[in-house]
C-alpha cells in the first residue's frame, strides 16, 4: 500500500516538551465559540502528516513526502527540501537544533530546517518508523524494541537496555 494513500498509519504524539506547541495547533482547530470545528488549512500537500512542531513562530509538518513549513497558521505551506529523505516520522527541537527522523536515518538542522546534516545513517538505527523525543536536552530515539539516547545533539548514540 502506498503510505500516502488509504489508511493513515502514522501518529502525532505530544510529549511534555512539545505540549505547549501542540496546544498552539489545537487552538487553530477550535472555532471562536470554543467548540471544536475543524478547518481545512489547505495543506500541507502530498501525503499524510506524521509529526508536527511549532518552533519560533513557524509550524513544521513531517509527511511521507518531506517537511512543510507554515508561518501563517496553516494558511500556506512551503516545502523544505531534505536531500536523501522523504518519509519524515518525527520532528523535535531543542534550544539550538531541529531533528528529523526518516526512513533512512536521523537528521539535524541548525538553521530552522534550511540545511540538514545526517547524524545517524546506519543499519542499527534505520527502521521503518524511528520516533524521536527530546527531554531536558537529551535526545531519545525509539527504534523497534530498543531505545537510544544522545547527550551530544545526535553526534553519538548509546542504547538504553530495559530489563
Amino acid at each position: 500500500m502506498n503510505p500516502g494513500r488509504g489508511f493513515i498509519y502514522c501518529e502525532i504524539s505530544l510529549t511534555a516538551m512539545n505540549l505547549k506547541n501542540g496546544l498552539f495547533f489545537l487552538l487553530i482547530l477550535l472555532g471562536q465559540s470554543g467548540f471544536a470545528q475543524w478547518q481545512n488549512t489547505k495543506g500541507p500537500y502530498n501525503g499524510s502528516v506524521c509529526s508536527m512542531l511549532t518552533y519560533e513562530g513557524v509550524t513544521y509538518a513531517g509527511t511521507f513526502e518531506g517537511i512543510y513549513a507554515s508561518s501563517d497558521n496553516g494558511r500556506s505551506w512551503k516545502y523544505i527540501d531534505v536531500p536523501g529523505a522523504a518519509n519524515i516520522f518525527s520532528l523535535v527541537v531543542n534550544d539550538s537544533f531541529m531533528f528529523a527522523s526518516t526512513n533512512t536515518g536521523i537528521l539535524r538542522s541548525a538553521d530552522k530546517g534550511l540545511n540538514w546534516v545526517w547524524m545517524q545513517k546506519n543499519k542499527d538505527m534505520v527502521y521503518t518508523e524511528t520516533k524521536l523525543y527530546m527531554h531536558d536536552n537529551v535526545l531519545y530515539a525509539s527504534v523497534q524494541d530498543t531505545l537510544f539516547l544522545s547527550v551530544s545533539n545526535g553526534i553519538s548514540w548509546k542504547p538504553i537496555f530495559v530489563e
